[in-house]
């Protein structure tokens, strides 16, 4: 549910022309970041306990929340204000 999510974020985001460079630094991230993380997990359940490693975990997933993109009613309006109406799926309409 996060990665479609966040990626959505990203693209509206980043200019096209800089799309695949997010792309690439985002794959490489996640795949690098992760396993490091649970090593660290690891570590610290294995120097203290599992509980306190579940704790710390919990503390630093709510923390994290305060690094999400806030959107305001004033974005959300500039938003969309500079979109233009929807594109429709069919194309144009014509008789």
């Amino acid at each position: 549910m996060f990665n479609p999510t966040f990626i959505t974020s990203r693209m509206r985001a980043t200019a096209d022309t800089h799309m695949t460079r997010v792309a690439i630094a985002w794959s490489i991230s996640s795949k690098t970041v992760q396993p490091v993380c649970i090593a660290a997990g690891g570590v610290l359940a294995a120097a203290t306990s599992a509980r306190t490693a579940i704790a710390v975990a919990a503390v630093a997933v709510v923390a994290s929340t305060a690094l999400l993109p806030w959107r305001t009613e004033d974005a959300d309006r500039s938003a969309d204000a500079t979109a233009g109406p929807p594109a429709t799926a069919g194309g144009t309409s014509g008789a």
